[in-house]
């Protein structure tokens, strides 16, 4: 009886260890949900949020990974409040928090791609973000190449490569050239709206008609 009892000591303390990290999850849950909701409803609806709204979604956020700092979601949630806030405070006419606020997004993005490395999301925010900071080095070179590996039909990863790829073109190797044009070929098969506003909104849209091939694509982005 005695062995019996022993033997039941390391398995209690395993289930009392596991009811404490499902407790910790289901908490750092709780805290995600809203920023996640905002997020999304930011990005659908196209709007800017209001500075207090960040915020409060930025601490909440914190909170989260506070109870979960191995989630490579609230991470990439973190990585995009931050950028909300740069582009807050610039469009207040604030741009001196610009490059450290991008930069700190930078840096929650890489953490979320080691964390969840075949992610592709993550690797195309690492390239708008490195784009944002106008840093077109191997890092960016390697974030390109994993977005498009990993997601090469996803949207918001279309639409993320072309925008960074096109804002620093004359930058990059030949090699991140061609994965940016394929990206943007396969991108206006589903998003060619998307895709001509954003490149219209960068001024880019003249750079990317002359070295999209001729074409269907091409006729369709660019009227010839």
């Amino acid at each position: 009886m005695a062995k019996s009892r022993l033997l039941a000591l390391p398995l209690i303390a395993l289930l009392l260890y596991l009811s404490y990290l499902a407790a910790g999850i289901g908490i750092a849950d709780l805290y995600a949900y809203s920023p996640r909701q905002q997020v999304e409803h930011w990005q659908q609806s196209n709007t800017a949020p209001q500075s207090e709204a960040i915020t409060t979604a930025l601490n909440s956020i914190d909170q989260a990974i506070d109870w979960a700092p191995d989630n490579g979601e609230y991470r990439d949630l973190k990585g995009i409040l931050l950028y909300y806030r740069a582009l807050e405070l610039t469009a207040a006419g604030d741009q001196r928090n610009f490059t450290e606020l991008t930069s700190a997004s930078l840096a929650s993005y890489r953490i979320a791609s080691q964390l969840r490395p075949r992610w592709p999301y993550s690797w195309a925010n690492i390239a708008l973000m490195k784009a944002a900071l106008n840093q077109f080095d191997e890092e960016f070179a390697q974030a390109v190449d994993k977005a498009t590996r990993f997601g090469p039909w996803e949207n918001a990863v279309n639409i993320s490569i072309t925008e960074a790829g096109f804002v620093g073109w004359h930058q990059l190797s030949e090699t991140t050239r061609q994965q940016v044009l394929e990206n943007t070929l396969r991108g206006l098969k589903r998003n060619n709206n998307q895709i001509k506003q954003r490149l219209k909104a960068l001024n880019k849209l003249t750079l990317a008609c002359i070295h999209i091939p001729s074409g269907p694509a091409r006729e369709i982005l660019c009227g010839y």
